[in-house]
């Protein structure tokens, strides 16, 4: 009855009845069921956000499963373990539960479990933008949720892989897979992955500008994890809500919805939700030219990205960081943290905001009169476009180096004082680099 009231979305109901099987377990000496008990407790902790007592919950199952070599237990409660982890952005400690849930489950032969240990994994490789390996994660558990005639595991697995396509930018698949996966949810009446699927095919429709379509997606999840009391899936809503207001230009109504969002993650302890908001709420701020708070917004944002491990996030606040310090005329810092930004950017592979911080710190240099300098990093963004093809951004960025060696060989004070080189960019150019922003954006 208490797993009846979980799976409903009752919580506290559910909370009381498995406390109350607890009791009378241990009163009874029944190990089996207090470990049973003690692991749908830390489920229902874990769905509340009492993250320490989840924790705890899950310890002392898996505990007990050792000490019997149920591995199929060990394999659940490393599960429910690595879910509190993952809530926490504790990523690694996440996945280490995960890679050891999924060898116990194998070793026990159980491949429902190994499925579902897949899909978490799927979720930690789409989170640091491994995202052909999530793909292949997702694949893998969907053809054994099949196999198996698991529906709603099935839907999950669809869900994922349609996140994963839409994060690679192939928005037609991933939008079939979201509504493939809508649609099993409504059949089998699993209301939260309904929510999640009209969530995430907002998110598809948002990255097209098919904002009419995306609102509507968002409003009803966000209806749907507000009857169900999901504080974080009511977050992400907003948070969609949000970025199209900015997208519109609507920055009043963008910054009430990001502090919205930012406050409940900050209450559930959702550290990578923290930290992607203030990285668009310091945009938000950036575009009304409202530097000091951009600045603050970002700070808090690396800082968050820094210590959820979150390298990708990172590279892109430390470009929203750097523009709004030059902005200022600090100069210096803007200098070190472009320097930064190409440092990660190149390290995470996202060629976009690399070569975007790549020509801002060349202009700060041929500012300064260090042409060579500036040649440097004019030239390594031309080998980064030539790679990739984009003629238009290429011919644009290789007119900026060209007359930034007649600078240095005319020996004049600054190009800058002449043009600057993001003005000398074509709008195809200026079109790629958002474009390699906007693929680091996660939620």
């Amino acid at each position: 009855m208490g797993d009846m009231h979980r799976l409903q979305s009752r919580p506290n109901e559910a909370l009381n009845l498995f406390q109350r099987a607890l009791e009378i377990s241990r009163s009874t000496k029944d190990h089996n069921m207090s470990a049973g008990a003690t692991l749908l407790l830390g489920d229902v902790y874990k769905d509340l956000s009492r993250y320490p007592e989840a924790e705890t919950s899950f310890k002392s199952a898996l505990e007990f499963y050792k000490e019997e070599q149920y591995q199929t237990g060990i394999g659940t409660a490393l599960v429910g373990l690595g879910s509190v982890y993952d809530a926490l952005s504790e990523t690694s400690k996440a996945e280490a539960s995960y890679n050891q849930a999924l060898d116990a489950f194998s070793q026990a032969d159980n491949e429902l479990g190994r499925a579902n240990a897949m899909i978490k994994l799927g979720g930690i490789h789409k989170g640091r933008s491994d995202l052909v390996r999530a793909a292949k994660m997702y694949e893998s558990a969907g053809e054994i949720y099949m196999r198996i005639g698991d529906e709603l595991g099935r839907a999950n697995a669809m869900l994922g892989l349609g996140r994963a396509l839409q994060a690679q930018s192939h928005v037609e698949d991933a939008e079939r897979k979201c509504k493939e996966a809508q649609e099993i949810y409504t059949r089998i009446g699993g209301e939260l992955g309904r929510a999640n699927a009209l969530e995430a095919l907002g998110d598809v429709y948002r990255v097209q500008s098919k904002y009419p379509e995306a609102e509507p997606c968002y409003r009803e999840a966000g209806e749907v994890y507000g009857r169900l009391q999901d504080k974080t899936g009511r977050a992400n809503a907003l948070l969609g809500l949000a970025r199209i207001q900015h997208a519109r230009s609507e920055y009043v109504g963008a910054e009430s919805g990001y502090k919205e969002a930012l406050d409940i993650y900050i209450r559930v302890g959702d550290l990578l939700g923290t930290a992607n908001t203030l990285n668009w709420l310091g945009d938000t701020y950036r575009a009304q030219s409202r530097y000091f708070d951009a600045e603050q917004a970002y700070t808090q944002a690396e800082d968050a990205y820094a210590r959820t491990g979150d390298d990708m996030g990172r590279a892109s606040v430390l470009l929203g960081l750097g523009n709004v310090q030059q902005a200022q005329s600090k100069v210096t810092e803007a200098e070190a943290t472009f320097t930064e930004a190409i440092k990660v950017s190149k390290r995470v592979g996202n060629r976009g905001i690399q070569v975007h911080a790549l020509m801002l710190l060349g202009g700060i240099l041929c500012n300064r009169g260090d042409y060579a300098g500036a040649e440097s990093r004019y030239a390594e963004a031309v080998v980064i476009l030539s790679e990739l093809g984009n003629e238009s951004a290429l011919q644009s960025v290789e007119q900026i180096l060209k007359t930034c060696r007649s600078r240095k060989l005319a020996n004049r004070a600054s190009l800058w004082s002449v043009v600057s080189p993001l003005q000398l960019l074509s709008v195809s150019a200026v079109d790629y680099i958002r474009k390699g922003i906007g693929l680091l954006r996660r939620r």
